[in-house]
């Protein structure tokens, strides 16, 4: 009874998660500003868009702070000499109005008219702050996030924080398990620490979490443009057409790796016959989950990465095989 009612709950947990997946996240329109003349200081929204993966009317969240220069005169050249400048914070709401070169300079730069909103007051019952005003593209960028929940994430996991958090993770994970192999090598009754539930379905897990971290490294190492298209027009559904090929294959393999999580998690529980039993196997593909994430996303430099990535598959899928072959020899001899 208790096998069949989890996995109902798991069939309807995955018809709901495909339904959500069929979610995306609409481009901007880039109107048709074209540049026609050097002296103009309207930009070409075309390249522009393709270059910085934006237009007017895209909406970001400060993650830094930066300050803009206020509005004078509609003329670029008398924002070297107009109002004080005004403090943008990092969680304020961005929203691009406008993109002008500034061609009066001697180095052509591009500027960013964006309306900055602190919703922050909001919780002390003062009043939302608006501010306007200009900031360069190349200060823009560098403190910003697209203000939608894919990007949040992808821009928190991308962060140095996390990258050093997870490797410190890995190596702490790593020395457990080799403290634990080694025991389990010396004294036979902690074997059972180290053993995999039985069935594949922890395999799967781990050969798709591999295949998925490996395959992000390889979109950002070779084709990082279409990455960060995704980062900024996210969409979840691995076929739609606002996705490139590489990407779309990584977002089939994230569901893959969500579907492989949830059939773990329903194996692992059902395999324990006490709940403490229950407990350790779970800790145990978690352990394991750390390490392969840690190993293969930030430890691993890029070049090793497709020869540990297949010595890893052919440890998960060959070895337990290999080494009751090697038995079944032994006690033959």
């Amino acid at each position: 009874m208790r096998s069949a009612t989890s996995r109902s709950f798991i069939l309807s947990l995955i018809f709901l998660l495909l339904g959500l997946c069929s979610c995306q996240y609409t481009s901007p329109d880039l109107g048709d500003t074209w540049q026609f003349d050097q002296k103009d200081t309207r930009v070409d929204s075309a390249r522009f868009r393709g270059t910085y993966h934006y237009w007017k009317g895209y909406n970001f969240v400060a993650t830094d702070s930066f300050t803009l220069r206020q509005e004078g005169l509609f003329d670029l050249g008398s924002l070297r000499s107009q109002l004080a400048d005004t403090l943008v914070k990092p969680g304020e709401v961005l929203v691009v109005e406008d993109i002008r070169l500034d061609t009066a300079s001697a180095a052509t730069t591009l500027w960013i008219k964006i309306t900055a909103v602190d919703y922050s007051l909001s919780r002390t019952g003062q009043s939302i702050r608006h501010s306007s005003g200009w900031v360069k593209e190349s200060i823009f960028h560098q403190c910003i996030v697209p203000d939608t929940p894919v990007a949040k994430i992808i821009h928190f996991l991308g962060s140095r924080t996390f990258k050093w958090l997870l490797g410190i993770t890995g190596v702490l994970s790593l020395g457990i398990w080799a403290s634990l192999l080694y025991r389990s090598r010396r004294k036979p009754n902690f074997a059972h620490l180290i053993s995999l539930p039985h069935g594949g379905y922890v395999r799967f897990f781990l050969l798709t979490l591999s295949g998925s971290v490996t395959l992000h490294r390889a979109i950002w190492h070779y084709v990082p443009n279409e990455w960060v298209e995704f980062y900024h027009h996210p969409a979840l559904w691995p076929l739609s057409p606002d996705l490139s090929p590489a990407v779309g294959c990584f977002m089939a393999a994230v569901w893959l790796l969500i579907l492989a999580t949830l059939a773990v998690m329903e194996d692992v529980f059902n395999a324990g016959e006490t709940m403490t039993e229950s407990v350790l196997a779970v800790g145990k593909v978690m352990l394991l989950g750390i390490i392969v994430f840690a190993v293969f996303a930030v430890i691993i430099p890029y070049g090793l990465l497709l020869p540990i990535l297949l010595l890893t598959w052919a440890e998960l899928l060959f070895a337990e095989k290999f080494n009751q072959t090697f038995c079944r020899m032994r006690r033959n001899v």
